[in-house]
């Protein structure tokens, strides 16, 4: 600590040379005390430090290169507390919403000078204009004051590090490994697919993967049932121990009340093929899906005489009512071009589809129409284009699906649709080894232990 002395000066008109023992008394008094309070007020330590000379106040890194002529560590106050050691810092962040890389690193007390030429070192690898909100990065700055490593990570896979080579910035850019293993599940049904996908570990990914596949042969409300089994043979990723996504679902087998369904995944390059195929070596994917969404209940079926719940008198109902809470996504059933898309009377806000083959798809009764939906556009089969509503003349949420084929309609549930390719005959016989050997290991996959008491 420095102490430093400090004059008195004190105040008043001199007296007379000569003066009594009491007046004299009484000054010395007073200059005592005079004393005291100064050595209180300047010399004593009392354990705080004392406010920084001018040799002493914070210092501002110089800019990482070339090298600061007098080594300064820069105060560093990071969000996430660095780790410190004797030779420097290494400090962590991530870019928020509204910030620059160079703004990110300011939080930290670095200053552009010091960072820029990091940052221009990156150009040859890195746009920073793609840098997005969660975009992680680490620096190390030495005892010098200089920040000789950078590391910045876009999830999920690129990784670039910038290292301090010879008073020059040198960058790198690296793409993590992804590690592939095969997993093997087993389930029963309770609730929902998703659910069950959920309840037996997996993520909610599987579960759309899933559904996707399945469309085009399960009615959702119809043919799942609690207690049903799904047994599947499924590709999943993962990079640096953390999941990434789902690979191929390799293998599915589902034991219904009222169906049985199995699935498997082809591929051969040399002869062109890859897709999802049936036992048989029919393709899963047909012209159109099987419904337009996940209901809950068909409340009115396709007739030609149906009393109108709100007109109270018989009329034609020529399409399918599917009861759903309002605003659950509705799909294209089949990849078409919009015609129409606006309200239109009894019908409420309408979306209709003209497709190939001489069909076109009418969903009535939307709540609101998919972001940026509008005629002429071209939408692809299981596209969302709207949401369950009770627009125009309805007595509750529920979308009408109508279909109609070269100009009439016709009953959706009754349309025998196109199937997707199936196998080429001169892939049929490794298709049918692949099958067998598949259908052992799906047979094989138990219901696991802690599903069966859920």
């Amino acid at each position: 600590m420095n102490l430093r002395k400090t004059p008195i000066y004190l105040s008043g008109k001199q007296g007379p040379r000569r003066q009594s023992s009491a007046a004299n008394m009484g000054t010395a008094f007073v200059i005592a005390l005079a004393v005291l309070a100064n050595y209180t007020v300047f010399m004593k330590d009392d354990g705080s430090e004392s406010a920084p000379t001018l040799e002493e106040a914070p210092v501002k890194a110089a800019p990482a290169v070339p090298k600061p002529e007098k080594p300064v560590i820069p105060v560093i106050e990071s969000p996430e507390a660095p780790i410190k050691d004797e030779g420097g810092a290494v400090l962590a962040g991530k870019l928020e919403k509204g910030q620059s890389i160079l703004s990110s690193l300011e939080r930290h007390g670095l200053p552009g000078a010091v960072t820029r030429p990091l940052v221009l070192a990156m150009e040859g690898v890195f746009d920073f204009r793609k840098a997005r909100v969660g975009d992680t990065y680490e620096l190390e700055v030495n005892a010098d004051g200089q920040l000789i490593r950078f590391s910045y990570a876009t999830p999920p896979l690129e990784r670039y590090n910038v290292v301090l080579e010879d008073e020059q910035y040198v960058a790198e850019k690296t793409v993590l490994p992804i590690k592939m293993e095969l997993v093997e599940l087993g389930c029963r049904v309770k609730s929902s697919l998703y659910a069950t996908i959920k309840r037996c570990g997996e993520d909610a990914q599987l579960g759309t993967k899933l559904v996707d596949l399945l469309a085009w042969d399960l009615d959702f409300f119809e043919d799942v049932r609690n207690g049903d089994e799904l047994r599947l043979l499924v590709e999943k990723k993962s990079v640096e121990g953390r999941f990434l996504n789902y690979g191929n679902i390799l293998g599915a087998e589902y034991r219904g009340k009222f169906k049985d369904y199995r699935l498997f995944w082809y591929e051969n390059e040399e002869k062109g093929v890859a897709g999802y195929f049936k036992e048989s070596g029919e393709g899963v994917k047909k012209e159109f899906l099987k419904t337009p969404l996940k209901y809950t209940r068909i409340s009115s079926g396709y007739s030609h005489n149906r009393f109108h719940p709100v007109l109270h008198k018989w009329k034609k109902h020529l399409g399918i009512d599917y009861a759903a809470p309002t605003g659950s996504p509705v799909w294209s059933v089949a990849s078409g071009k919009v015609i129409y898309a606006g309200y239109k009377g009894p019908n409420g806000n309408l979306v209709t589809v003209k497709h190939d083959n001489g069909f076109t798809s009418y969903y009535a009764h939307l709540s609101r129409f998919a972001r940026n939906l509008k005629v002429g556009d071209i939408v692809d089969q299981k596209q969302i284009i709207g949401y369950v509503g009770s627009t125009g003349r309805s007595t509750g949420p529920h979308l009408h699906f109508g279909l109609k084929h070269k100009g009439k309609f016709v009953n959706p549930l009754k349309v025998k649709y196109t199937m997707g390719p199936s196998i080429p005959a001169s892939c049929k016989g490794e298709f049918d080894l692949l099958v067998k050997e598949r259908i052992g290991t799906l047979q094989s996959i138990a219901i696991g232990r802690l599903d069966k008491r859920s």
